[in-house]
């Protein structure tokens, strides 16, 4: 091959590269800026999650969900609510704050309203996945949840944070403890949870994950979080700090502590 065509192919090859790049980056805007901005207070998961929910829930990956696991569950009438907030220039994608509910209804939103405009983070929270569902398909909920605004947002999974009031918070944990690759980190309010025990899970963690415990002075469960499960993360190597608000029960802090 001669000089010039040598140049030429190298050229052309830089050109393509450029293109295709350029075509990633405006997919990503547009995903982005698909859904609109705002409040609404219900929105349904339109398929099934891809992501490996089982796995949170076992120590394995079966090709096959097991039997009897949630028989007639139907991932398109699933709802959430979701905010996304005004893109001022947005030049890289949104995060995102899912927070779960103890009850049947999302939960979350007033209390992180601020630090959403303020950190340009997309908020989700899933209804009917409160304590009183079983925990195999909560787990699914959420995931499917998730996935369902990765589709519609675009958002960057380092600045996904998964969080949960109450029991909400220690599904919050059991999913961002199992799955670390989809969360740049985990917010439990007035609860905790154990890390998995699988060595290379929990190296993954301690790499990707921040845990930011928020507990009430008067929580029930604060002695939990404070003294034990704080401590804890932190002294296996876990970025792990926990919060106390003052004058603050068995509930979700107001938004000057969660922004």
């Amino acid at each position: 091959m001669s000089a010039k065509a040598a140049t030429s192919l190298t050229t052309s090859i830089r050109s393509g590269l450029a293109l295709a790049l350029a075509v990633m980056t405006l997919a990503t805007q547009a995903a982005a800026a698909a859904e609109r901005a705002g409040h609404q207070p219900q929105v349904q998961v339109q398929q099934p999650t891809k992501i490996d929910w089982v796995f949170v829930l076992a120590n394995q990956s079966p090709a096959q969900v097991p039997a009897g696991w949630l028989p007639d569950y139907d991932s398109t009438r699933q709802s959430y609510e979701l905010y996304v907030p005004a893109a001022r220039s947005r030049r890289k994608p949104p995060g995102l704050v899912l927070f779960i509910s103890p009850g049947g209804r999302g939960t979350g939103f007033d209390a992180f309203r601020k630090a959403c405009d303020q950190h340009d983070l997309v908020f989700a929270s899933p209804h009917a996945a409160g304590n009183d569902v079983d925990t195999r398909q909560r787990v699914r909920i959420v995931l499917d949840v998730l996935d369902d605004v990765r589709r519609r947002c675009g958002v960057d999974p380092d600045r996904c944070y998964i969080g949960g009031f109450s029991g909400g918070g220690r599904i919050a944990c059991a999913i961002g403890f199992a799955l670390p690759e989809y969360f740049g980190g985990v917010i439990p309010v007035c609860a905790s949870g154990e890390l998995r025990e699988e060595p290379w899970l929990r190296h993954r963690v301690i790499d990707r994950l921040s845990v930011a415990s928020l507990t009430g002075e008067r929580d029930f469960n604060r002695g939990e979080v404070e003294r034990f499960r704080g401590p804890q993360l932190a002294g296996v190597g876990v970025r792990s700090r926990v919060w106390g608000a003052e004058g603050v029960g068995h509930a979700v802090p107001s938004a000057s502590v969660c922004s």
